[in-house]
């Protein structure tokens, strides 16, 4: 089934393609994280436990790899990858391979396609971190057959959204594989489309939004395997 939010379309309930419907949660103001330049983690001699990563380290329109586990490679400060300048990458996280950051997971700029088949998340502590999975500033596609971002419910601990794009251009699928989630599963301004065979949840029973995208239109096609917890959400802002 398909839905199609446009700007007077505002708070929506229990659209036709969603289910498990929660309360709403307000989502301004939505912060930039901080960034700085990190150090770069290099391996020596051979070891149990070497140090995985993307490569190459950092850059703009070319293939990057992501194998192993990668923790705060930036180099934005408390990223798993990039410092929101990247531009037009590729990037995959390979099956069972893992990128964290303590605040984002993989933060680039525009135009980057970011294949996941294994997981992005954060892991904050003591109140810093854990505010994306993946971010972008302007067109980002998101290729998902594995897992992104984080809800820990027991802890009371949640990425702000597992996939965030500051401007228009959000394109997402999210295979029957597949799981993003966070306080916001995904969410956009200006515009998105998203296609589901999998899961996206939005912070269940605590007022999350599967989907919220600020002005503009958001095209969601939800297949039979699709499941879409929280509320969604598009309006101008």
């Amino acid at each position: 089934m398909q839905g199609v939010c446009s700007t007077d379309q505002r708070d929506q309930r229990d659209p036709p393609f969603l289910t498990n419907a929660q309360a709403s949660l307000p989502l301004r103001p939505w912060g930039a994280p901080v960034l700085a330049l990190g150090c770069l983690i290099v391996t020596g001699l051979p070891s149990t436990n070497a140090v995985a990563a993307c490569a190459p380290p950092s850059g703009s329109n070319t293939t990057v790899t992501c194998s192993g586990a990668t923790v705060d490679q930036g180099p934005g400060i408390n990223t798993g990858y990039g410092d929101s300048t990247q531009d037009g990458l590729t990037l995959n996280v390979q099956t069972g391979a893992s990128v964290t950051g303590t605040s984002i997971g993989i933060d680039v700029n525009v135009n980057n396609v970011i294949n996941n088949s294994g997981t992005v998340t954060t892991n904050g502590s003591g109140g810093v971190g854990d505010v994306y999975g993946i971010s972008g500033n302007g067109p980002l596609t998101v290729n998902n057959s594995g897992t992104i971002g984080k809800v820990d419910i027991p802890n009371n601990i949640s990425d702000l959204a597992g996939v965030n794009a500051f401007g228009p251009g959000l394109v997402v699928v999210n295979d029957s594989t597949g799981l993003i989630q966070g306080a916001v599963a995904v969410q956009g301004n200006g515009s998105a489309t998203i296609t589901n065979s999998g899961t996206i949840s939005g912070l269940v029973g605590g007022g999350g939004q599967g989907v919220s995208v600020a002005g503009g239109t958001v095209n969601v096609t939800n297949n039979a395997s699709g499941l879409i917890n929280g509320r969604w959400r598009c309006d101008q802002r």
